[in-house]
């Protein structure tokens, strides 16, 4: 009795609980119903207004918070084509970053220049690069950016957040360094 109690609901949870597929991640193409309506209320306020810069900037937001990167690089285009901003241009690279599956390609690495030309110490772009070193293991790099970006003495950025990053790489050099050595 005790062995059907057991078998009977195993047996139902294999053909229809989809055992089989427990492990298997896929990535949620549906946009949050909250960033959706926030997208639809920037594009409506974008289109009532298209020179508005405020307006372009929310609407360029919206489309990168829902992971729209090459909506966010449209509206990034026409909100230059009205200023040119440094910091629009590191979103601008973000978003194209991101659009290109984090590649670091020759547009993305144009639109940083353009943008540090105008502010060599240019958050966005300094983080992209930063971040984008680190993921390809090259820790000394990251740290030459972050420390940039500290020493910039700009109140907007997460300085825990970057000697954390920071500690972390030289960590991670450290490690390569015993690991090599042994």
């Amino acid at each position: 009795m005790t062995a059907t109690l057991l078998l009977v609901p195993l047996l139902i949870y294999s053909q229809i609980g989809r055992f089989n597929d427990w492990d298997k991640g896929f990535i949620d193409e549906n946009i949050d119903y909250l960033i959706a309506a926030d997208i639809n209320k920037n594009a409506q306020a974008a289109s009532e207004m298209p020179n508005n810069k405020i307006a372009l900037l929310n609407l360029a937001y919206a489309y990168t918070e829902g992971g729209l990167y090459r909506e966010s690089v449209i509206t990034l285009d026409k909100l230059l084509a009205i200023e040119t901003d440094a910091e629009v241009l590191g979103m601008k690279a973000n978003a194209l970053y991101y659009r290109d599956g984090r590649d670091m390609s020759a547009e993305v690495l144009d639109v940083i220049a353009q943008a540090l030309v105008l502010d060599p110490n240019e958050v966005q772009s300094l983080l992209l690069m930063a971040t984008h070193a680190y993921l390809n293991r090259d820790f000394q790099q990251a740290i030459v950016y972050w420390q940039q970006l500290l020493n910039s003495d700009n109140p907007s950025i997460n300085r825990a957040s970057i000697n954390n990053a920071i500690l972390k790489a030289e960590q991670k050099i450290a490690n390569r360094i015993v690991t090599a050595s042994e």
